[in-house]
């Protein structure tokens, strides 16, 4: 969807319905249709929205090389000045020749906090890239999740609902005869 006017920096992603009432016109349209499914949606633009108290900052993290420990580095200087985690998606690209993963990280908080932009730069000065795509006023509504069936089997548990052994986070050792 994209508004008529001067504003020409704007977009949003939403249903015809909700675009229609806000005198947006559909720029493109994929539609899916599943009543179980609830989906977030965005209004993308070229500023930082203005902190709320509530918010959430969506940044994507490439690190300098693919290496043991890299993840949890990057991850023990947000955790040590106690900023919140909220979601952590890896992507596998090719820097320079070489795959690595960039991380996709949504924070508590929002890019202007002090607390965050020192994070920031500590995990920068490990050499990392970062780029932030937003801040935005947190979700309030009804969180969405997976439901529960259609989880793989044993992610969470055994099925019977019974904790998990620890020999059955163990792989498997083969018996060798000699």
């Amino acid at each position: 969807m994209v508004m008529t006017g001067n504003d020409d920096g704007l977009l949003a992603l939403a249903p015809s319905e909700v675009g229609s009432s806000m005198g947006l016109h559909t720029y493109a349209y994929m539609g899916v249709d599943l009543p179980e499914v609830r989906t977030r949606y965005a209004l993308i633009g070229r500023e930082v929205a203005p902190v709320t108290g509530n918010d959430q900052t969506l940044l994507v993290v490439t690190p300098v090389a693919d290496r043991p420990g890299s993840l949890a580095a990057m991850l023990d200087k947000l955790s040590g000045r106690s900023i919140n985690l909220t979601s952590l998606r890896s992507r596998p690209i090719i820097v320079d020749g070489k795959g690595i993963h960039c991380f996709f990280l949504e924070l508590s908080g929002h890019i202007s906090e002090p607390v965050i932009q020192s994070a920031l730069v500590d995990i920068m000065e490990d050499g990392a890239k970062i780029r932030v795509l937003g801040s935005y006023p947190q979700w309030s509504g009804t969180p969405v999740v997976s439901p529960f069936n259609d989880l793989p089997l044993n992610s969470v548990g055994m099925s019977s609902g019974e904790p998990v052994p620890r020999d059955a986070l163990l792989p498997p050792v083969a018996n060798e005869h000699y």
